[in-house]
């Protein structure tokens, strides 16, 4: 939340104050010769009146314009509490956004941001002491798993790559943040999910690997402490808040516009309504046959006589979509990255097929207009395909979309497109997966976007359910429903 904040007149320290101490500390006699004092700035935007503290000595003054401060020669470690964000106004130092944080720097950098902050936690020793020696690694592991370069000493105020991240890394931090004592609970659940994608090789994005990342942070906070972890249905949302806020820091032109982008109130309210007994369900073949089925009919697991699912379908069937008028939008997204999972698999004792496909997607929508949904997979994304035959052999594959929809949103429905799959296994001499007649269950997951579903004018989460494949998991919101496929 944002907290606007205007200093009481005895509060506030004018830069002629800050110049002067600056001219104290540095030394009043020309012929001393005590080493000078550190000096440094506190950076996520400029932190001012934040608490200073030099190896944990609390200092008597606290930051100044520009975040700026000192510290005795000899000190280790800069931290800095708590204060006010004023964006990158150099001479701003009454109106900004409170901090409720806690950074800290080994006092040999010239910036004391959370990028920072991630770095002296993961350096520290077997007796939670800071250690300088093991500062390296953990900026390459941090390089490693975020994918990007880090320069510890690049500037944190004109160095607009490095702006982002601490941006997007602060954004991450703050959504479990009460309070300053939180901070620092936080912080350890990151560097912790950190290392246990460095422990798994796996990489995470901070625009389309949000959900993943504080999904690995409330898990760890649950531990650490009860009181700071969100309530897990709930953080699928506010990763998607997070995501979309992060993906505005991207693209923002300008410190100040990583500013404004990262100031934003994230909404962790539901995105989405599916009207329940209104919606439809259907299933397509090429002919352009399109079967329409209710969701209670496609949710119900219960079989007739012959064996066969309330919904079949023929075993040609190459498109499954749901009906995009029966949604109600609740909110407006713009180009929102999200997750997609979709599951096939047979649910007959001796059939073994399972076909497990994920990919991240964008989303675009406005409140209040069903048909203004868009999902696409942009070219260049991998999408992941865990395929087990009818003799249960698996296989993994992936490929890189150059334009083809998967799944999409067109002629009035989200859909899956099971040809699409089928042709991209065949295009690496993968075969034989799509024999589809049979009875199975089918899964659709939403990763990123809260959905709710309306039950006789009684609003409920939809269900969590999970994709996996070997290059991706996705948790999220979605469907599950059955379904038999006839030969014809």
């Amino acid at each position: 939340m944002i907290y606007p904040v205007f200093l009481h007149e005895s509060l506030r320290r004018p830069a002629v104050a800050f110049i002067a101490m600056a001219f104290v500390l540095g030394g009043c006699n020309s012929s001393s010769k005590s080493p000078a004092s550190l000096a440094a700035q506190a950076v996520d935007g400029y932190l001012v009146h934040s608490t200073v503290k030099c190896d944990g000595e609390e200092s008597t003054e606290t930051t100044g314009l520009a975040g700026h401060f000192t510290c005795p020669p000899a000190t280790k470690l800069f931290e800095i509490s708590g204060g006010i964000d004023v964006g990158f106004d150099e001479l701003e130092d009454e109106l900004g956004v409170l901090f409720l944080g806690n950074l800290k720097a080994p006092s040999s950098l010239p910036f004391v941001t959370p990028t920072s902050t991630l770095l002296v936690e993961m350096s520290k020793d077997e007796s939670g002491e800071f250690d300088p020696l093991q500062f390296d690694a953990a900026v390459e592991t941090l390089e490693t798993v975020l994918g990007v370069d880090i320069d510890p000493a690049a500037d944190a105020t004109a160095d607009l790559a490095t702006i982002k991240r601490n941006a997007q890394i602060q954004n991450v931090i703050n959504t479990f943040v009460d309070s300053t004592d939180d901070y620092d609970k936080v912080v350890v659940a990151f560097t912790r999910s950190i290392t246990s994608a460095q422990d798994s090789s796996q990489s995470i994005d901070l625009v389309s690997g949000v959900n993943d990342l504080m999904s690995s942070m409330n898990t760890e906070l649950i531990e650490i402490d009860q009181n700071v972890a969100k309530d897990p249905i709930s953080i699928s949302a506010l990763a998607a808040a997070i995501s979309a806020t992060n993906y505005q820091i991207t693209l923002a032109q300008g410190k100040s516009g990583v500013t404004e982008a990262a100031n934003q109130p994230a909404s962790s309210g539901q995105m989405m309504t599916i009207n329940h007994d209104e919606v439809e369900v259907f299933l397509g073949n090429d002919g352009g046959q399109m079967n329409a089925f209710s969701m209670a009919d496609f949710e119900s697991d219960l079989k007739d006589a012959n064996g066969m699912f309330m919904v079949k379908a023929s075993e040609l069937v190459d498109t499954i979509g749901f009906d995009r008028s029966a949604l109600t939008i609740d909110a407006s997204v713009t180009n929102q990255p999200i997750e997609l999972g979709f599951e096939l698999q047979a649910t007959d004792t001796a059939d073994s097929r399972k076909l497990s496909v994920t990919t991240e997607a964008i989303l675009t929508m406005s409140e209040g207009d069903s048909a203004s949904i868009e999902v696409y997979v942009p070219s260049g994304i991998v999408m992941s395909v865990t395929a087990v035959d009818g003799d249960g052999t698996r296989t993994d594959a992936s490929f890189t979309v150059s334009g083809e929809r998967t799944f999409s949103s067109s002629n009035g429905f989200v859909s899956i497109n099971l040809d699409d799959i089928e042709q991209r296994l065949a295009d690496k001499g993968i075969t034989g997966f799509l024999d589809r007649a049979g009875n199975y269950q089918i899964t659709l997951v939403v990763g990123g976007v809260l959905i709710a579903e309306k039950v006789e004018n009684v609003s409920v989460l939809l269900n969590p359910y999970t994709v996996i494949t070997d290059g991706m998991t996705v948790n999220g919101k979605g469907f599950r429903g059955y379904a038999s496929f006839i030969d014809e």
